[in-house]
């Protein structure tokens, strides 16, 4: 599915681009063109950006249940 009409970036390409470390609008437009256009796509690309980050936090491990602040 093209996202970015204006510079034909796909999802795909887009999904790409956040895995390589794109990490926000500008980033992303770097990396592949998406949202340098007219900005109708800029949206999306937040969601996209957004369900990202939420799935890096949840693959991140749960802190210790005392916080870490047990001694040795």
């Amino acid at each position: 599915m093209i996202v970015c009409v204006c510079e034909g970036v796909s999802e795909r390409e887009v999904r790409a681009a956040i895995q390589r470390g794109a990490d926000n609008l500008q980033a992303l437009g770097q990396a592949c063109r998406a949202g340098t256009g007219c900005g109708r796509c800029r949206q999306h690309l937040v969601g996209m950006l957004r369900e990202r980050v939420a799935a890096r936090d949840d693959e991140r491990p749960a802190p210790p249940a005392d916080g870490g602040m047990a001694s040795a």
